[in-house]
């Protein structure tokens, strides 16, 4: 018999801490993007509730829908893109949204 059948410790670590990096970026990846989605339904919660659903004809509504704007949050020293609704007032003002 030729060959080694032991394992080396080494490898296995290297691989183990190169596997780890792989997770915890994936993981910040899920957060930002659960937490992006979050933010963004919270805004198109209170879009409707100031303009009332979409397409919608109210006469006791606030504004109405204007569009969308990219807004941008930071994020681990960086900055990300969100989409945030824009509304009028129907004097023709910009509405801000509570959150």
């Amino acid at each position: 018999m030729t060959n080694a059948t032991t394992i080396s410790l080494i490898a296995p670590a290297a691989l183990m801490e190169t596997t780890w990096q792989d997770v915890r970026s994936s993981f910040e990846r899920f957060c930002l993007t659960a937490g992006v989605a979050a933010l963004e339904q919270m805004l198109r919660e209170d879009a409707e509730q100031l303009a009332g659903p979409r397409h919608s004809r109210n006469a006791e509504r606030a504004g109405r829908r204007w569009g969308a704007a990219k807004g941008k949050i930071g994020f681990h020293g960086g900055k990300v893109d969100v989409r945030r609704p824009r509304l009028r007032s129907l004097a023709g003002h910009e509405v801000p949204l509570p959150n």
